[in-house]
């Protein structure tokens, strides 16, 4: 095998593909990235962990077509530290591959890419057609609260639903709960439960713009088509809950908030709570007033105020602070409504207008002394 390519081309090629390498693993083959490089001059660069699969495609000059695999830190490290030329790639009979970029050169080993496992096929599923904004928007706001515990089964993954002319993508860890909703033209009805980790590694990967993404399932797995990637993971087994239930269908108490405002005043709050320390946050309701409060076991305590129009009489309900912050993150807008019907009663938050989500945060019992 004997390539060349743009430099900066490759690394970006390589950071891409790393995100399925895996960072310890039984099979030393694993760590490699996959390299082919094709008579047409297409240099493709693949990684896989056993679950999830990266392959991407970079163009370049194939003088001599081949397949290695090479260790793939060592790799996207040489190729960060060299010159923004072209690199070169030329296998030796030795079994190692030499790497030069201008007068820098390096000889590493590579091990028999014939051993590496074979990846799902993205063979016979019928695929979708959906804006890469769009879709980078709604598991953006739902992915934060996928759990990232293994006990907690399919609320590992996202659960997609698309139906009626709707997308809807919903995550919960018990604590959180996030619905996103898109209008979203389909010809046929279409529900997967995908890994929250695979869309944490999607959104970084694909770019928050306008472009085409095809997603297709196969079997038990999951595709996703972007620019000169494809990513292939397997989807969560098990049925979701029916989120329909927990929805609330009113609420006896509301606020307008600036949301950066509140979620200062919660950061400012989460100076006194720490893992030794835990505290609730306490936000309190009067008349056209917030009041954002918290008082550690130590004898620390926190007030702060925020002047808003309200709707409703007095309540005051306890949150986790890093909950509320993660909720309000995703919030992505200036003001938003935060809902409410009692101090055990999940808070809801929602846009000022329409429907596009909705976030419910579970409260935490306030000791009353």
């Amino acid at each position: 095998m004997n390539f060349s390519c743009d430099r900066t081309m490759l690394y970006e090629t390589f950071s891409i593909v790393s995100k399925s390498i895996p960072a310890k693993n039984a099979l030393p083959i694993l760590s490699c990235f996959l390299i082919n490089a094709a008579e047409d001059g297409n240099i493709t660069v693949s990684g896989f962990d056993m679950d999830l699969g990266i392959t991407t495609t970079v163009t370049g000059e194939v003088t001599e077509p081949g397949t290695v695999a090479v260790d793939a830190k060592m790799l996207l490290d040489i190729i960060r530290s060299m010159g923004p030329d072209f690199v070169n790639f030329e296998e030796n009979d030795n079994k190692t591959i030499t790497v030069k970029g201008g007068k820098t050169e390096y000889v590493l080993p590579v091990m028999d890419h014939e051993t590496y496992p074979e990846r799902p096929a993205a063979i016979g599923c019928e695929y979708i057609n959906v804006n890469q904004k769009m879709l980078h928007s709604v598991i953006r706001q739902t992915v934060f609260a996928v759990s990232q515990s293994d006990v907690k089964g399919v609320y590992t993954g996202a659960f997609f639903n698309i139906h009626d002319g709707i997308m809807e993508v919903v995550g919960t860890d018990s604590f959180r709960f996030a619905l996103r909703k898109e209008k979203y033209e389909c010809d046929r009805q279409l529900s997967f439960l995908c890994q929250g980790r695979v869309l944490n590694e999607l959104i970084k990967i694909m770019r928050n713009e306008d472009g085409e993404v095809k997603i297709g399932i196969t079997g038990r797995h999951i595709v996703f088509e972007f620019d000169n990637t494809v990513m292939i993971s397997r989807l969560v087994d098990g049925a979701y809950m029916n989120y329909s239930t927990i929805i609330p269908k009113a609420f006896k108490y509301s606020v307008k908030i600036k949301t950066e405002e509140m979620k200062k005043a919660v950061e400012r709050a989460s100076v006194l709570i720490n893992e030794k320390m835990k505290a609730p946050v306490r936000i309190s309701l009067e008349t056209n007033r917030i009041f954002i409060t918290c008082k550690t076991p130590d004898g620390h305590s926190f007030d702060d105020e925020i002047i808003t129009e309200t709707s409703g009489g007095p309540i005051e309900i306890g949150v986790n602070n890093r909950n509320l912050l993660t909720v309000l993150a995703a919030c992505e807008c200036e003001e938003v409504m935060m809902n409410l019907n009692a101090p055990l009663s999940s808070v809801c938050f929602t846009p000022v207008e329409g429907d596009a989500f909705m976030f419910l945060l579970a409260p935490m019992r306030l000791n009353t002394k």
